[in-house]
């Protein structure tokens, strides 16, 4: 009787990890968090505002805001958590109207901040690779330097669809 319950239990382990390896999703779960941009591809979730920067994603992964798909509630912080990279597209059309103004650059230290407390907050809930897009100001490319930018990767929006294509 002993073999009997022996031979089952080890046939019900080797059809539990059957069924899991079948199961599993093995492609790559991409985020595009912040402002709008323009991407073609269904694999792609997204959570997208009009006009946001960094401070106010920040708040928003506080406060996990949410968004009705087929008439279910996705929370950010759950989608931040399962994506394995996330795309973060923020802070654009500040950075337009402060770079139209002329006073930038005070304002790039404090986006610095806010952007590393960012990506920061996102490292707490997953361990996915953060892809940042870059801000332009006047056809400059503003540079970000942050104290731990390990899995960050910053891109022009230029190249970004070449980038998501290759992977």
């Amino acid at each position: 009787m002993k073999k009997i319950l022996l031979v089952i239990f080890s046939f019900a382990i080797v059809i539990c990890l059957i069924i899991y390896k079948s199961s599993i999703n093995n492609k790559n779960s991409i985020l595009l968090l912040g402002e709008y941009l323009q991407i073609d591809n269904n694999n792609i979730n997204t959570f997208l505002y009009n006009n946001i920067t960094y401070k106010e994603l920040i708040n928003s992964i506080k406060s996990n805001d949410f968004i009705i798909i087929k008439n279910k509630k996705v929370y950010l912080n759950q989608l931040i958590y399962k994506s394995n990279m996330i795309i973060i597209n923020a802070n654009n059309k500040e950075y337009e109207k402060r770079c139209k103004k002329g006073n930038i650059y005070n304002y790039n230290y404090f986006t610095n901040n806010n952007l590393e407390h960012l990506i920061n907050i996102i490292k707490r809930i997953s361990n996915s690779k953060i892809i940042v897009i870059n801000n332009n100001c006047h056809n400059k490319t503003i540079k970000y330097k942050l104290s731990d930018n390990k899995n960050v990767l910053f891109i022009n929006k230029k190249d970004i669809i070449k980038f998501i294509d290759s992977i």
